[in-house]
């Protein structure tokens, strides 16, 4: 893991780390995962957690930062700007660089989040 991630990864996990007692369940990992700014698929996460169930249940920040190393479980975690790009330019209807309201409201009710209009509003303040 990059430098920067595992100290982002260690400032989430005292965080998390409630007991103070150096450990987290694996129920956590996921939100400690994506604090950092990581994005593992719904199935990555639940191979992660049942590798850590196997060996216990919990898991040190050095568990955790080895859990995450595996394989390539890393480099599927981190969004690319040319991954950016392309979900941006899914959701500009227009095809001019600039997403309305309207699209985004559209993208989000396709996604299965209805939103009231206060709460879209509450995205762009």
């Amino acid at each position: 893991l990059p430098e920067q991630t595992r100290q982002a990864l260690q400032e989430a996990f005292f965080l998390f780390d409630y007991d103070k007692d150096g450990k987290i369940t694996s129920k956590e990992i996921g939100v400690i995962i994506r604090s950092v700014g990581l994005n593992p698929t719904e199935l990555l996460l639940k191979e992660m957690m049942n590798e850590v169930n196997s060996k216990g249940g919990v898991v040190d920040i050095n568990g955790l930062c080895s859990v995450l190393s595996a394989g390539n479980r890393y480099s599927t975690m981190i969004t690319t700007s040319e991954e950016l790009k392309d979900s941006f330019n899914v959701f500009d209807k227009q095809g001019n660089g600039t997403l309305s309201v309207a699209d985004i409201r559209h993208g989000l009710v396709s996604l299965g989040e209805v939103l009231s209009n206060e709460e879209i509003d509450g995205l762009f303040r």
